[in-house]
């Protein structure tokens, strides 16, 4: 059995990560014009918030974004209770298929060699899990090129001492390759999710419920599932999801917002006063911590039921 890299604990039940970057997905947009990095630190800087689980991409730590990446990635394992990082290759995926006219998941598959960029992506993040793998929760493997380019990744990253989560995708990857992951890793993330509707979802999570019959030990992470019904209903440790923050990003595409000021795209745009910006996000942000609470408030009173 390989051991992923990272500081968890295996005995600790449904983990609910709320996935997006508090300092470059939202924070700099808001506050580019007026408030330094540091600044924006300092404001939402909390105790109580150690008590969220954070999944974060490694294209928000990218050398390129203002601050740079150590401050901002010591600052979040610093704010919360543990940081998973997401390996960003389902945006790098993304960037791709819009310069070259493809879709989404043929970018999915391109060779690597072929992907904008790669070098430099894959060199920063192999440097970065180097440095932090023994202080993030976890970080996952890069999944790109199909399945035998993906294996192969990981094969060369684990020469490198490197033990990512591997991610197995149901619909394409076949099911031999998922008992293969749960039989030969202690942790998994299972993908397929993010961009389906709820038939196919329920095929995805299926196929992991089966295979898991046999692999209970194994942690599963259902990437992008969120807190839905589904994540009752299957034998799931952990799931993520950054629609919570779909207020806070597009407010006026909701019905319920808390900040005032906007630009024509819809997205906040902050003046000189924030409060009403960081408000939001601490409410917004409280609102994922109860839905975890609620998850395993949920699994208690089912184990009570049944004895």
């Amino acid at each position: 059995m390989i051991k992923t890299d990272g500081v968890w604990d295996s005995t600790e039940e449904r983990i609910l990560f709320s996935a997006g970057s508090l300092i470059d997905s939202v924070v700099n947009q808001a506050n580019r014009s007026s408030v330094e990095l540091d600044q924006s630190m300092t404001m939402i800087a909390s105790e109580n918030r150690k008590s969220f689980h954070k999944l974060v991409s490694l294209r928000d730590y990218d050398h390129k974004s203002s601050g740079g990446k150590r401050k901002k990635m010591d600052f979040d394992l610093e704010s919360y209770d543990s940081l998973f990082l997401d390996s960003g290759v389902f945006g790098v995926a993304m960037d791709h298929a819009k310069a070259h006219g493809l879709s989404h998941n043929e970018a999915l598959n391109t060779p690597l060699k072929k992907i904008d960029d790669w070098n430099r992506f894959y060199a920063m993040y192999v440097e970065t899990c180097l440095e932090y793998k023994d202080r993030l929760w976890g970080y996952v493997e890069l999944d790109l090129g199909g399945t035998t380019q993906k294996q192969a990744t990981r094969e060369g990253l684990e020469k490198l001492g490197l033990h990512p989560i591997p991610v197995w995708h149901p619909l394409t990857d076949g099911l031999e390759y998922g008992e293969y992951l749960m039989s030969t890793y202690d942790r998994i993330c299972l993908g397929n999710l993010v961009k389906s509707d709820i038939r196919t979802r329920l095929t995805v999570l299926r196929a992991m419920a089966r295979i898991k019959q046999n692999h209970r030990h194994v942690w599963v992470h259902a990437l992008g599932l969120g807190m839905c019904e589904l994540a009752l209903c299957f034998p799931i440790n952990s799931c993520d999801a950054i629609t919570w923050m779909g207020p806070l990003m597009w407010p006026t595409r909701h019905s319920y917002s808390l900040a005032t000021q906007f630009r024509d795209d819809g997205r906040f745009y902050s003046g000189e006063e924030n409060s009403q910006y960081f408000m939001a996000y601490f409410l917004l942000e409280a609102q994922v911590r109860s839905n975890e609470q609620n998850w395993r408030a949920y699994d208690a009173a089912k184990l009570a039921a049944a004895h």
